[in-house]
């Protein structure tokens, strides 16, 4: 893409999916476009930018668009499956809204770049003529298993002790998603994540990871992002506590566990002797 000058920078549009472990990533993401001289819009959904999207870095502008579910995400559609299928009908029309209003301001975008779990976005990308981006917010060895799952060469339930794929080490079942693990209840997730971006080998694909890490990494860069808890409240729990004494679990903003699992997980980080 042509560069241009800094009084009409390239402007660039960043759609994350509403949750905390793909905002954050193409947050910090957004912050290194700027950082090349870029303008940046990021952009998600009403009611996660309302309850969620607390700061975001000075020059970096928020624009929302709707899922269908602006007062309550996906607690308000109830079903997972239910949401998603209202938000690949509502999305993209609020989306063209939003580039319509912006293509007629004194800086229309330039480039789309949004998160694989939305793959309608790339066509409102060519409606517009503008270049659009897919943004992989997980880790190659994981877009490898999805990606050889829509080969087929892959499928759920999976029976074979030892899988094998290309470029990557001998896999073992516990080394795999854990969808594969519960395909009856999540079978929504697996299709979620083999949509139709993974038909196709990309040649200009490039990794630019780890994202979620980019902090100070200019020197008026200051931190930002989503969580449920401050970070001004994880700071202070830390800072009483020894250097590596602490263990930290996380699983996602998908994952549910049960009673027993929960339970079982308190054994483990009790018996662990850390905090």
């Amino acid at each position: 893409m042509e560069m241009k000058s800094k009084a009409n920078k390239v402007h660039c549009m960043v759609l994350s999916y509403p949750a905390q472990g793909h905002t954050n990533p193409m947050l910090q993401f957004s912050k290194r476009l700027q950082h090349e001289g870029l303008r940046v819009t990021f952009v998600s959904t009403i009611f996660y930018c309302n309850n969620n999207m607390q700061k975001l870095p000075l020059g970096i502008s928020l624009k929302t668009i709707s899922d269908g579910y602006d007062s309550g995400r996906i607690g308000e559609a109830k079903r997972l499956r239910v949401y998603l299928d209202g938000f690949r009908k509502v999305g993209p029309k609020t989306l063209v809204e939003l580039l319509e209003k912006l293509h007629g301001s004194e800086h229309p975008v330039d480039c789309l770049v949004y998160d694989s779990f939305m793959p309608w976005a790339l066509d409102v990308a060519k409606r517009f003529g503008i270049v659009g981006v897919p943004f992989l917010t997980q880790n190659m060895a994981v877009n490898s298993v999805y990606y050889h799952v829509h080969l087929g060469k892959l499928q759920a339930p999976l029976m074979d002790q030892e899988i094998s794929l290309p470029s990557l080490p001998k896999l073992k079942l516990g080394d795999m998603p854990s969808f594969f693990f519960n395909y009856v209840e999540d079978s929504v997730f697996l299709d979620l994540l083999v949509a139709d971006w993974t038909m196709k080998m990309w040649p200009k694909f490039r990794t630019v990871g780890p994202s979620i890490f980019l902090l100070k990494q200019t020197k008026d860069d200051e931190d930002c992002g989503v969580a449920q808890f401050t970070s001004e409240e994880c700071m202070k729990w830390l800072d009483n506590k020894p250097k590596g004494f602490v263990v930290y679990v996380s699983f996602g903003s998908m994952a549910t566990l049960s009673e027993e699992q929960m339970e079982e997980l308190g054994y483990g980080l009790s018996d662990s002797g850390r905090y």
